[in-house]
């Protein structure tokens, strides 16, 4: 939600009041967050997807997260985290047409020292984040 809330914003310098998204098609599994001294880095390091049906769609994205400047200039060393997202779609087509999408959302976050930077499997999460969200077609 943090990285499509900036993403959504104006582009232009970041700056407290202007957070800047980066993302290039050339290398999909990267998005860079600058917010002022802030930096965040979310890296796609493994991805999945259930086959689609008429009417679901299941994904689940383990993610690398640097944190670099939250703490302040005098940070020499970026916070590495370790993130999954697990996401169920659905909807209904009514007369040809989607005009919802229904969407249960997990993400859990974990320190990856824990296990040593190693597979999350099988790891306790520090914390887990559940959201139910509905995406709706706006109609002009």
């Amino acid at each position: 939600a943090e990285a499509l809330a900036a993403a959504g914003r104006a582009r232009g310098a970041a700056g407290p009041d202007r957070p800047l998204a980066e993302w290039a098609a050339s290398n999909p599994n990267v998005l860079t967050l600058r917010d002022g001294a802030r930096l965040l880095e979310f890296k796609v390091t493994r991805r999945a997807s259930e086959a689609p049906t008429a009417s679901t769609f299941g994904t689940s994205e383990y993610e690398r997260v640097a944190d670099a400047g939250s703490d302040g200039i005098v940070a020499a060393v970026p916070l590495i985290l370790a993130r999954r997202v697990e996401a169920r779609y659905r909807w209904a087509a009514e007369r040809g047409a989607v005009d919802a999408i229904e969407a249960l959302e997990r993400m859990s976050w974990f320190d990856p020292q824990q296990t040593g930077f190693a597979d999350l499997r099988g790891a306790s999460p520090a914390l887990v984040v559940k959201a139910r969200l509905r995406y709706t077609r706006v109609r002009t």
